[in-house]
């Protein structure tokens, strides 16, 4: 087992597939079939993109915790901070890895229901490829993943990087502490949304 990283089951038992080699696609979870609303759960799904060499994922069996807390446990935010509260935490997110190659340079983490609220955290990239546009990239994609398209508001806190989430449609929060930011979806929730239950498989068996 890679040194730092948690324990990298087979492919088969973590994702229930043979494969890694999908893009946003639903990934079956073992002992479950499609009633169960965890099969559909949005953590369940793998979603990538890749720019100039460098990749994103979702996947969570390539967050390399050596990395990832060594970052964190020396950040203005979370200064010292166990490297357990950074695995559970992770464990309960949404989290995205930035990567070349095998090796992890960036990271960020969306505590969410999907649905009505997000709050972004843990954003970083390692000093030795700031500059490159990754920090931005990094946002970017983590709006544009699909299954937060419906979530109505956003939050975060930052001391120092106001300009790079303002460039997202953030927006300071009035009578709030400095570094609270939002930002809020301008359309109200289509209707009917897309992933309302099915009718049919609601009723109740005479």
């Amino acid at each position: 087992m890679a040194v730092g990283k948690l324990p990298r089951r087979p492919v088969s038992a973590w994702h229930g597939v043979e494969s890694l080699d999908v893009k946003n696609q639903s990934l079956p979870v073992p002992g479950t079939d499609s009633t169960n609303f965890r099969y559909n759960s949005p953590m369940n799904r793998l979603f990538e993109v890749t720019r100039d060499g460098f990749i994103i994922s979702t996947d969570p069996a390539r967050l390399n915790f050596d990395v990832v807390h060594g970052y964190l446990q020396r950040s203005y935010w979370s200064p010292g901070v166990p490297r357990g509260v950074v695995e559970r935490a992770a464990t309960n997110s949404l989290c995205f890895g930035v990567y070349t190659g095998e090796d992890q340079v960036g990271y960020a983490r969306v505590i969410t229901d999907f649905t009505a609220i997000a709050y972004l955290a843990d954003v970083f990239v390692l000093e030795s490829y700031q500059g490159r546009g990754l920090g931005k990239w990094l946002v970017q994609t983590m709006l544009a993943h699909p299954e937060l398209q419906f979530v109505r508001k956003w939050m975060l806190f930052t001391r120092d990087a106001h300009g790079l989430y303002e460039q997202f449609g953030f927006t300071r929060i009035p009578n709030v502490e400095n570094r609270s930011l939002e930002r809020r979806a301008a359309e109200p929730w289509p209707d009917p949304l897309p992933f309302d239950p099915d009718p049919a498989l609601s009723k109740a068996e005479p």
